[in-house]
């Protein structure tokens, strides 16, 4: 049996290897480097095993003339029977095309990642083209269908159940929420949002490069209103200092909207917190709402 002690120390080694400059880092700016040194920094809850789940790194699953993207997909050390375990794919907030280090890369997903392995599921920590400034929408819509389409054609050669799937945005990432709201897929079984965009109808910098219809289509609260599917369970956490131009006023309206709708919604507050407050260390509240998020995915995605 290995040591407590020996375990969190070969964790910590994991991540901070995993935490290293890619290539092609070196040459940032120091504000794309101060970037990089946050969004490297691990989720703030640890549990045992995550430094042994099995990791298929750099996968194609979308490729033609304009765009390669890639795909890391974790699982836990053994898979008992009947040999297949949900998935959960992270949806990455906005990047810009020029900065070197895809979100695939960062220490943050695949810190998230190993958790949730660890926690008995299938983690898809994957880059698409959700941009910034220019959010770019349209593109990312079809990475985020095409990702899904390639783990559950091959979901026996990864172990992984095809039909129980969750879907966690943060960030610019919250507006691919909407076409699982607007259009719900029974393998679909449950949504969470991390100090998301969740209606873009506020936000003066989406309709700068967006349509009125874009801005509505690629509104989750719009989704969530218009929609007359069954909406699966949800899971949104706020950051209470958020300082996100536009963002606090349409996650605010979502939540209500939720409530008026009616839907099984799970709502954390963290008053403390600051955008991407759950990879910063020194408040028990922000393992709290980790830990709820991870217990929220188990529950919603056990087999039925």
């Amino acid at each position: 049996m290995r040591r407590p002690g020996a375990v969190a120390a070969r964790l910590s080694v994991l991540l901070a290897l995993a935490a290293r400059p890619a290539a092609g880092a070196q040459n940032l700016s120091p504000e794309d480097a101060a970037y990089l040194e946050r969004v490297n920094r691990p989720v703030v809850l640890r549990v045992p095993g995550m430094d042994r789940v099995r990791v298929r790194k750099n996968l194609i699953y979308q490729k033609d003339a304009a765009v390669e993207l890639a795909m890391d997909v974790y699982t836990p050390e053994k898979i008992e029977p009947p040999g297949r375990v949900p998935a959960v794919f992270f949806i990455h907030g906005g990047v810009g095309p020029e900065f070197p280090v895809r979100p695939e890369e960062w220490g943050f997903y695949q810190s998230w990642a190993r958790l949730v392995a660890a926690s008995g599921m299938a983690a898809i920590a994957f880059n698409h083209r959700v941009g910034f400034p220019d959010p770019a929408l349209e593109a990312a819509s079809g990475d985020v269908l095409a990702a899904i389409a390639f783990v559950r054609g091959r979901g026996s050669d990864f172990g992984i159940d095809p039909e129980r799937i969750a879907l966690a945005a943060y960030s610019a990432g919250g507006p691919m929420l909407s076409m699982a709201l607007r259009d719900p897929k029974p393998y679909v079984r449950c949504l969470v949002a991390f100090y998301a965009f969740l209606d873009l109808r506020s936000s003066p910098l989406h309709r700068k490069f967006l349509s009125d219809e874009q801005v509505r289509r690629f509104s989750p609260a719009a989704a969530l209103a218009e929609t007359r599917g069954p909406v699966p369970p949800i899971f949104v956490a706020r950051a209470g200092r958020d300082r996100i131009p536009d963002l606090l006023p349409g996650l605010d309206q979502f939540v209500s909207q939720a409530i008026r709708k009616n839907v099984a919604l799970e709502f954390f507050n963290q008053p403390d917190g600051e955008h991407g407050f759950d990879n910063r260390e020194g408040d028990p509240r922000s393992r709290e709402i980790v830990r709820e998020a991870v217990e929220f995915l188990r529950r919603n995605l056990e087999s039925r």
